[in-house]
């Protein structure tokens, strides 16, 4: 639960500075969140089937 409440407060957080600073082009917004994902997804478990790959 805190994974995904931390992702939108990250989001929101992307969105708020956007909005003070109009240059920043959608591209970097889009990019930040992209790499928020990637992040978040990188922290949570892997699936069984994976694991047991990589373990071996």
């Amino acid at each position: 639960m805190k994974i995904k409440i931390n992702l939108c407060e990250q989001t929101m957080a992307i969105f708020e500075k956007i909005s003070a600073k109009r240059e920043i082009k959608l591209q970097y917004l889009i990019r930040q969140v992209i790499e928020n994902y990637v992040t978040i997804c990188a922290m949570l478990p892997k699936p069984k089937g994976e694991e047991s790959r990589h373990n071996n």
